[in-house]
Parts: C-alpha cells; structure tokens; sequence
C-alpha cells in the first residue's frame, strides 16, 4: 500500500568567489624568492585566463571588464609568467602562477594577484546567479592577496668574547649595526671599549646605579623605525 509521493524541488546558484587568506613569501634583502599560486580551473569547460598584479583591489578593472596586460608592476613585485592573457586551461586542470619577490628595504610589502575567467567560446556563463538573472555574467574573477616579508642578512663575524678575572667585573661597549634601518648591506657589531673594574679596587660593594639601564628593548613599530633611520645603536 503507497501512502503518496512527496516531491522536493531542489535549485542552486553560484556566487562570485570570495577573497582568500593571504600567502607570504619571505626573502633577505638584496635578493629574490619565488611562490606558486595554484589556479584550478572549477568549471566543466574549457576557459581562457587572465592574470593581473596590482597594488590593491581598487587598481583593478571593473568585474565586467578585461584585467590588464601588466608586467611593468611597480614594486618588488613580478609576475613570472610567459602569457598572462588568454591562457587555455582545461576542465579541472591547473595552472601555476609563479610570483617572484625582491625586497631593498626591511619593510612588509602586499600586492594582490587577480584571475579572471571566460568561456572558450566567449558565452556567457549560463545560471550565473550573481545578478539573478542568468545569462549575465561573461567572467568569474578570483583575488588572491599576497604578503612579501623582507628578512636580514647576518654577515660571518667573529664572536664576540668578554674576558674577566675572577671576582671582577667587566663592561663593554659594543656597536650594533640595524640592516635595513641604517641602509648597510650586512648587519654586525664592533666592540668599541673596554672597561675592567677589579673587586679589590671597589671601595665597597656598591649596586649598579639605578640611573644607568642595562639596556634597551625595542620594538617593531614605525616611530622607532624612523627615529633609527640615521642612528648607531649604542648597547
């Protein structure tokens, strides 16, 4: 016996692909790293891609319109590939995108790498979705934002060494060299000056003065930074 037939009526529409996490690439100054940013193509035809740098989101074109054919991007920045328009890649396929970063100053750099998509046959994407009515939309774009972190180069140096009698104290004075605040090719340090102060010299036992700091922790933030451009440390 059949109690009856329920039917469901199901429907879906896709929405434009929303900004991703970041990616980082890290590299040491005065030379150069490289990432790849895997592009899968999600669809089941065949499209043609367009890959673009830019600074920001607001550099880009409109949604509708074409990205530009830009390999001359300001910045430490450099996109790698042969052809960055009119790439054909196959259904479920991927494509490689190779992003290469030069920093000259310790200083974290950002750009954007965007791809956008079309049918082979230059159709517009049928059910699209995005305006609610299908038929609409002639390109999907994707935003993949991208971070540059500069690190410093420490140079080979001698350690190094503090020699003190027993039941002595010794201070030195030692010069540290900040690489990318200063401008210098390498970081490093030079002791400039000695001072030994035997026990049995010492009139007393007397506390270090509670004027003179043992020394100075600095943090990364832009007015240090600033205020160093043109300093020697003195630790």
């Amino acid at each position: 016996m059949r109690f009856g037939e329920w039917v469901f009526t199901i429907s879906g529409s896709g929405l434009p692909p929303v900004e991703v996490d970041p990616v980082s690439v890290y590299c040491q100054l005065q030379a150069n790293a490289s990432i790849i940013i895997p592009f899968r193509n999600p669809t089941d035809e065949n499209v043609l891609v367009d890959v673009m740098l830019a600074e920001s989101k607001i550099d880009l074109p409109d949604v509708d319109q074409r990205l530009k054919n830009q390999f001359d991007f300001k910045g430490p920045f450099c996109l790698l590939l042969k052809h960055s328009r009119n790439v054909l890649l196959k259904p479920k396929t991927i494509l490689d995108i190779p992003i290469s970063f030069a920093p000259d100053s310790m200083e974290t750099k950002s750009c954007i790498c965007a791809v956008s998509i079309r049918r082979e046959d230059e159709e517009p994407w049928e059910d699209a979705g995005v305006s609610g009515s299908p038929g609409l939309t002639k390109q999907i774009r994707w935003v993949f934002p991208v971070k540059g972190v500069p690190q410093a180069t420490i140079g080979e140096e001698k350690p190094l060494v503090i020699e003190c009698e027993a039941r002595s104290r010794v201070e030195e004075r030692v010069e540290v060299v900040l690489t990318g605040v200063i401008g210098t090719a390498s970081a490093g340090s030079k002791k400039k000056s000695r001072a030994d102060k035997p026990e049995s010299s010492r009139s007393g036992s007397q506390p270090a003065s509670p004027h003179t700091p043992d020394g100075v922790l600095l943090s990364e933030s832009p007015d240090i930074t600033a205020a160093l451009k043109n300093q020697t440390i003195q630790l």
